[in-house]
């Protein structure tokens, strides 16, 4: 879930997401944060990281599916 603080930039952060592994990452960021504080853009940036890494979650789906 992203903080309060970055709901503003919930846009940017859905436009950035399919770019996380990209070559192209750093210009399209570049771009379009050029408006933003430098510490917001930290913020966005820390947050895309997070919501980058792998899940490690496992769901118990016995007694819902069939198998």
């Amino acid at each position: 879930m992203t903080t309060q603080d970055l709901l503003p930039y919930q846009g940017i952060i859905e436009r950035l997401k399919p770019l996380l592994n990209s070559n192209e990452f750093s210009e399209v960021f570049a771009i379009l944060t050029q408006e933003i504080p430098k510490p917001k853009q930290f913020l966005l940036k820390m947050e895309l990281k997070r919501l980058g890494q792998p899940c490690n979650y496992y769901i118990d789906l016995r007694g819902r599916v069939d198998g």
